[in-house]
């Protein structure tokens, strides 16, 4: 007799194994840690065998639980090839995606997602707006734009944050400078250095100030200030100071040895967020749909990218359900 899953359950499993934690999987679903549980007991229950093995130093997939993931796996591409296939008969795959974003993430990020995107969605149009963090979460509620991505959105009640990724903040010098050669730095390091900083309008520069509180200005009195990562950038180049920011937007002056980023030590300043955002109780159209969701992929990958040691695992099964152990 011919065994059916419910497809609710067989995501709910699928995320847990991608995102290594349930309560991950939950968020990014949106729905309680106890519910994605239960849907996992379910399927062992339903093919009356574990799909986790499970002890005291944690959770992981037995041999059926990877054969059964591999199985998800196929059906869901199977799935996303027919219901492709579908759009193409309807028109699905044309239409115009409006996106706002902050200056580093429109240089760095989001254009590898549109260009992968748009290998599969050739007839999908964007429209890209550069703005500040505010304008950013201001252009998403209003619906200007269909979505948004910004570096630590304030919370604002028309939107809603969809996914994210925490990303380390550094020390950004010359190559030629002393502390390029460090593989961690600590904000006293930078003590009687100019420091290149963000004005008050980005939230690097905000986890700044209240790393620091009231002794940014007697600590730092050597600053200068821009409301422009591109020419911070330019006056790091320059050899007039550091600067203060995250990786994204200039992975390539990395890459070309013409600037060095520095992580301040693990745990020791606030990590940064990537943050999609979208309208809260709007239905994206189709296109905005399918393009959230190669964001949401996006974010997971740079998610991974910055992972402290140890977090998202192991699992542990604790009262008969499964939480995060840190």
């Amino acid at each position: 007799m011919p065994m059916h899953f419910h497809w609710i359950a067989l995501r709910y499993f699928r995320e847990t194994v991608q995102a290594r934690s349930i309560r991950k999987a939950a968020e990014q679903i949106n729905i309680a840690p106890s519910a994605v549980n239960r849907q996992i007991i379910k399927l062992e229950e339903q093919l009356t065998t574990p799909l986790f093995e499970r002890s005291s130093k944690g959770l992981k997939l037995t041999a059926s639980g990877e054969l059964f993931y591999r199985w998800v796996l196929k059906s869901q591409a199977d799935l996303d090839q027919t219901i492709a296939e579908i759009g193409d008969l309807r028109g699905a795959r044309r239409g115009h995606v409006v996106v706002a974003c902050e200056e580093g993430i429109g240089k760095d990020f989001l254009p590898g997602v549109i260009q992968s995107f748009r290998q599969t969605h050739r007839h999908v149009d964007f429209s890209v707006c550069v703005r500040d963090m505010q304008d950013v979460v201001t252009a998403v509620a209003e619906g200007e734009a269909d979505l948004g991505i910004a570096f630590s959105p304030a919370g604002e009640a028309r939107i809603k944050r969809r996914s994210e990724a925490a990303v380390s903040i550094g020390a950004v010098m010359h190559p030629a400078h002393p502390l390029a050669t460090r593989g961690e730095i600590k904000l006293s390091d930078l003590i009687g250095e100019t420091l290149i900083v963000p004005d008050g309008g980005f939230s690097t520069r905000q986890l700044f100030n209240a790393q620091l509180g009231g002794d940014a200005e007697l600590l730092f009195a050597r600053r200068l200030e821009t409301n422009s990562f591109e020419t911070m950038t330019a006056m790091i180049k320059a050899g007039i100071g550091i600067g203060v920011r995250s990786r994204i937007g200039i992975a390539g002056e990395i890459r070309r040895r013409d600037v060095v980023f520095v992580p301040f030590e693990a745990r020791a300043f606030p990590r940064e967020t990537v943050v999609l955002i979208v309208k809260a109780a709007r239905i994206l159209p189709v296109a905005g749909a399918r393009f959230a969701e190669a964001v949401d992929a996006a974010l997971r990958q740079v998610a991974d990218e910055h992972r402290e040691p140890g977090q998202g695992e192991p699992l542990e099964l604790v009262g008969g359900a499964v939480r995060d152990s840190v």
